[in-house]
């Protein structure tokens, strides 16, 4: 009887620890579904957002491995010239000149209509440009093409762009 009692404890004890274990992991190292940033909805406004994620967590490098959750089959980045920064990352509409720390820049922008288009096989595609800058790598620019895949945006080609 108490074999069985102590090891009932052995049982919830290991149990409890491997749980915590897999949430720290997934905290700490950006696991889960949520870990590569937007992978939302079709609406505009998530197509900036996953062009925002696929910027900080692919184009910056901080996790390239998020290619492939928040890009397309197709997509491949040989040849596209990543933006290797060793400052934080920070959106243009948050930065500020006063910050004690020195910071990377990004800006995302769409067309004044949307950028909205059919494209092959009448499959909603939408063209963002995006840019960048840190003062140890300088500028570089962007165009994002994302297609609706599965009832969400993907990043479908990226292209550097003279800036």
């Amino acid at each position: 009887m108490q074999r069985r009692l102590v090891l009932a404890y052995v049982v919830v004890l290991v149990s409890g620890a491997g749980l915590a274990g897999a949430a720290a992991w997934g905290v700490f190292h950006g696991g889960g579904n949520g870990g590569c940033g937007a992978v939302g909805t079709s609406t505009q406004d998530a197509a900036r957002a996953v062009t925002e994620s696929f910027v900080r967590d692919v184009l910056v490098r901080v996790k390239p491995a998020c290619s492939a959750e928040l890009g397309t089959a197709r997509l491949t980045l040989v040849g596209v010239p990543l933006f290797r920064t060793r400052y934080p990352l920070v959106a243009y509409r948050f930065a500020r000149a006063d910050s004690p720390q020195t910071q990377a820049v990004y800006v995302v922008a769409q067309p004044p209509d949307g950028g909205l288009q059919l494209g092959a096989g009448n499959v909603p595609v939408t063209i963002l440009s995006v840019g960048l800058a840190a003062p140890d790598v300088g500028q570089a620019g962007y165009r994002v093409t994302l297609k609706l895949v599965g009832g969400r945006w993907r990043v479908d080609l990226v292209h550097r762009v003279a800036v």
